[in-house]
């Protein structure tokens, strides 16, 4: 049972086929072709900048007397190591009980209890302290535009020029001009796919008994390790069962299984189409209802569980104008997969249609974004590439969003014919069918080069991408998407050219005759040899009036240094200098030189009966080098 404040919002667009979807009054909605969408709202960086505007952009997003009825409830995180005591009184003073575990670790969705409006509710969770976040679970709505024997109509992977029919009785013929293609023909030449690669389709379900599908539908090896029992062939985060099957309706078509069909219908086996990767993987992941309808909570939950289980892709055809805090961190806490996002069917430039005080990736916090954003493509992750769609003349389609910093690429996006359940095919447009053409060739990538990582797996396929003047500053790689260039780019990444050979060395410097050298003498570092000839004994008397004979023996020539010192104790007791008598004295060669040291004896050391005195006689010779000798010389009274 709907509100009374909520009305149906029909909308016809891109194509023939209407639809219709609840919304509350007041709710922006903005049609998208073949597009899910997502009606929530997202979080700013600064929970404490959000929660003084929260209140009232909630309640200009929902009317005052909108109820949980109105919404599937509001997401919770919790800081790490709240017990359960304590998320039982969050919940008490928030006025909300708990209605399911959440899609991330310390998560769960919460109901506003009777009488409390969700944006109540919200505020109320943002300001305890014990939650690191709270933001409304809205529900994702999916808006429509709505020797292979029908190879032929798959324009977008070899354009001849052809006219492509429509599925629809009594539309007419598409017309497209030649090579306006990805060069999937040529691809093929290198790669079909390898099994071995697994992507995700995160969607409505897949028709796995569809002919062209089933043989590549994924199966688990193993079934249970995320907590989903028995999941053999993916799962169903709606029903909560391991029957991930596309259930189709007036509103839903086979949105999956068509984006499955694009990305891998098995080729050359003479049935239906031909998928971009003939023999890729494909993990049904269901988080959307037959009305193309799904909670926030379950479309993370399948990011989450398509990663865990080993999809080095996701597709995701989805998106809408609100940010998710939630969202964003489940796609960055997943480096290893690549996240391949539709850009949206509104049609605005991404770059020029959001004030200038704002950007898609810091946005003022809560409610709905500027129309020119849409999520989860403007998320500012490295694992994300967002796609836009152009027609069969390479031109941008009328209902893509672009914009050169926003939107990565452009892909074949008008009617685009691929699988739906049972066992059919049909066409259909918009930028959720553009962005399976990426995703089939990023897979052809890691088929043809196993170890790409992700960042290298994204560059490779906007490397690869035909250059064209239209997409110029509508796209960051000014092209619509390549396989075969892709494959190309590829092996430029994962095996680089080996660098140039140096330059030849310098031819080496003429050879100049240099003069006869001279032997130069060996350095003299040898010391003199020094004889010390004194006496042992003298008189006090005679030394003081006479002074003291010294004969030195130097065995070449040398300068001589002659001291006489007091010992240390005896000059310290007197307080008197050491050194008596000092004399100098050279020899030109060798020889002896005969010296006499005279006195200066202080009048307190003639008092002694005995003095004890150091003869100190250095030596140096021409080069330098030095010898010390010493001898004892007692002078008696």
């Amino acid at each position: 049972m709907r509100s009374a404040t909520s009305r149906r919002l029909s909308v016809c667009k891109c194509s023939s086929s209407c639809f219709s979807v609840w919304r509350p009054s007041g709710v922006r909605m903005t049609s998208f072709c073949m597009l899910a969408r997502i009606a929530g709202s997202g979080r700013s960086r600064s929970i404490a900048t959000a929660l003084t505007l929260f209140a009232g952009l909630l309640t200009a997003v929902l009317p005052g007397s909108a109820t949980a009825a109105d919404t599937a409830g509001v997401i919770v995180e919790y800081h790490g190591g709240t017990s359960a005591a304590q998320r039982l009184d969050t919940r008490g003073v928030a006025d909300v009980t708990r209605d399911a575990t959440g899609p991330l670790p310390r998560t769960e969705v919460v109901q506003p209890a009777p009488g409390t409006s969700l944006a109540q509710a919200v505020a109320a969770l943002n300001r305890d302290p014990d939650v690191a976040f709270a933001e409304p679970n809205y529900v994702r709505h999916m808006a429509l535009t709505p020797d292979d024997p029908l190879f032929v109509n798959d324009w977008g992977l070899n354009d001849t020029g052809q006219q492509v029919p429509s599925s629809r009785a009594g539309a007419l013929a598409f017309p497209t001009s030649a090579d306006a293609d990805i060069d999937a023909p040529e691809a093929w030449d290198i790669t079909t796919g390898s099994p071995n690669v697994v992507v995700g389709v995160v969607d409505t379900g897949v028709a796995s008994t569809q002919q062209d599908l089933a043989p590549n539908i994924w199966t688990n090896p193993h079934p249970g390790s995320t907590g989903q029992a028995n999941d053999l062939h993916g799962w169903d985060f709606v029903d909560g069962d391991n029957k991930p099957d596309d259930v189709t309706s007036a509103a839903n078509p086979g949105h999956g299984t068509h984006v499955s069909g694009t990305i891998a219908a098995r080729g050359n086996d003479g049935f239906g189409v031909a998928g971009v990767s003939w023999s890729t993987s494909i993990m049904p992941v269901r988080v959307l209802d037959s009305q193309g309808s799904g909670t926030l909570a379950d479309v993370v939950a399948g990011y989450t569980y398509a990663a865990k289980n080993g999809a080095r892709i996701v597709n995701a055809s989805l998106g809408d104008f609100a940010p998710s805090q939630l969202e964003k961190q489940a796609i960055a806490d997943a480096p290893n997969t690549l996240f391949v996002v539709a850009a949206g069917n509104d049609g605005p430039n991404a770059d020029n249609d959001v004030p200038s005080e704002q950007t898609c990736a810091n946005l003022a916090p809560l409610g709905q974004a500027p129309a020119g954003c849409s999520f989860p493509c403007n998320y500012d992750l490295p694992n994300i590439v967002c796609v836009a769609a152009t027609d069969g003349n390479d031109n941008l389609a009328p209902f893509s969003n672009f914009g050169a910093t926003r939107v990565d690429v452009a892909a074949p996006g008008v009617r685009v014919w691929s699988t739906v359940p049972p066992n059919g095919d049909t066409d259909l447009s918009g930028t959720s069918m553009a962005t399976p053409h990426v995703t089939g060739v990023a897979a052809l990538l890691l088929a043809h080069r196993p170890d790409l990582t992700t960042a290298q797996l994204k560059q490779a396929v906007l490397d690869g991408v035909d250059k064209l003047p239209q997409l110029q500053g509508k796209v960051s790689s000014n092209g619509r998407l390549n396989a075969f260039g892709a494959l190309h780019a590829s092996d430029a990444i994962a095996a680089p050219p080996p660098p140039p050979p140096p330059p030849p060395p310098p031819p080496p410097p003429p050879v100049v005759q240099a003069a006869p050298s001279v032997a130069l003498p060996a350095p003299d570092l040898a010391a003199p040899v020094l004889a010390l000839d004194a006496p042992r004994r003298a008189a006090m008397r005679s030394a003081v009036s006479r002074g003291l004979r010294v004969l030195v023996h130097c065995s070449e020539g040398c300068t001589l240094s002659y001291a006489l010192l007091l010992d240390a104790r005896t000059a310290k007791r007197l307080h008197v200098a050491r050194t008596i008598a000092h004399d100098t004295g050279s020899l030109i060669a060798a020889g002896t030189d005969q010296g006499v040291l005279r006195l200066h004896l202080p009048r307190k050391a003639r008092k002694l009966r005995s003095i004890r005195l150091t003869l100190r006689v250095r030596a140096r010779d021409a080069a330098g080098n030095a010898v010390t000798h010493t001898a004892t010389i007692v002078l008696r009274r």
